[in-house]
């Protein structure tokens, strides 16, 4: 089968520094880690945050936060064309180029 692709759109991408979940962090106050998540004025280096937050990671895309954002899609993208579907994290808070 041909490959398909899957790019979701802006904020979809867990993001985590280390073992901890800043986006979409649904942990204890169910609230992002926004303070986490500055970037330098260049747009592209990771600015340490207030809880000593350094370098952002992505970790798959967000498939439930309150209900489902992407699983239903990505669960089709596997009934559909198995071993041929592909998704692409990124860190969103920079340019997907």
């Amino acid at each position: 089968p041909a490959p398909v692709i899957f790019i979701h759109g802006f904020l979809a991408s867990k993001l985590r520094c280390g073992s901890e979940e800043l986006w979409p962090h649904l942990g204890v106050l169910d609230r992002p880690r926004l303070t986490d998540m500055g970037l330098a004025d260049d747009g592209l280096t990771d600015v340490p945050g207030p809880l000593g937050c350094g370098p952002v990671q992505t970790d798959g895309v967000v498939e439930h936060a309150g209900g489902d954002i992407h699983a239903s899609t990505l669960a089709f993208l596997r009934r559909t064309s198995p071993g041929a579907n592909y998704v692409y994290a990124w860190d969103w808070r920079k340019s997907p180029a």
